[in-house]
């Protein structure tokens, strides 16, 4: 069983499991999340597969609530005809936790 010491949300975590803990796609920081941009395919148990890509809290981009988006399928995002239209910019954690604040 493999143990990480993280830091999330400012609290430092111990995490064990077999399973090995994803790095960031565009920093290499330990992942939080993944990308859920939907790509051609099926799990195992019929749902629709996602990109699944590693993202820390602030390379992630979100274009939806609950919806997080890696770097590249971010660029694909904002290229797409329909989204080409849409007012609102791409929220990143960063600009979300400052207005917050």
């Amino acid at each position: 069983m493999k143990c990480s010491h993280l830091v999330v949300n400012g609290l430092k975590v111990i995490v064990c499991g077999p399973k090995r803990i994803k790095a960031c796609c565009k920093c290499g920081a330990p992942a939080s999340r993944e990308c859920d941009w939907k790509i051609h395919g099926c799990r195992a148990d019929g749902r629709q597969a996602t990109c699944d890509r590693g993202l820390c809290d602030s390379c992630t981009y979100s274009p939806a609530p609950e919806k997080d988006i890696c770097p590249d399928h971010k660029k694909a995002w904002e290229e797409h005809p329909a989204n080409k239209q849409r007012a609102l910019p791409l929220e990143t954690s960063d600009s979300a936790s400052a207005e917050s604040k």
